[in-house]
């Protein structure tokens, strides 16, 4: 479900977790944007949703994705995704949160296979 050549049915997947979580198990061809929120803080504070956003900005810039593509973002409860969909959101893409890794519906689709899944090598 990764991006495609048509810009029509393009679909980019951001993974907004950590490195650990991500290498446990993530949809295949997602991208990684590692995000790490502050020990003991109940959301994401400025300095972390800043660093997301560079690293999305980053990857857009590299990139080029059309601004037709839809741009999904999913972590592991959906509040790392709901952020880096507000800073997307913000540049014009059309991006949505997917969910959360352990949160239905996405633990649900996962778990029925809906998308691939891998894991990091090594």
């Amino acid at each position: 479900m990764g991006s495609s050549s048509s810009s029509k049915s393009t679909t980019i997947i951001f993974d907004t977790r950590t490195h650990e979580e991500y290498c446990a198990g993530h949809i295949c061809h997602s991208v990684h944007i590692p995000t790490r929120l502050p020990t003991g803080h109940p959301g994401i504070d400025y300095k972390t949703y800043s660093k997301m956003c560079k690293q999305l900005k980053a990857y857009l810039q590299t990139h080029q994705p059309s601004k037709k593509a839809r741009i999904a973002v999913y972590c592991k409860k959906g509040k790392r995704a709901g952020e880096a969909v507000h800073c997307l959101k913000g540049w014009g893409y059309d991006a949505f949160v997917l969910g959360g890794v352990e949160v239905d519906p996405l633990k649900a689709a996962m778990e029925r296979g809906d998308y691939p899944m891998c894991q990091c090598s090594g």
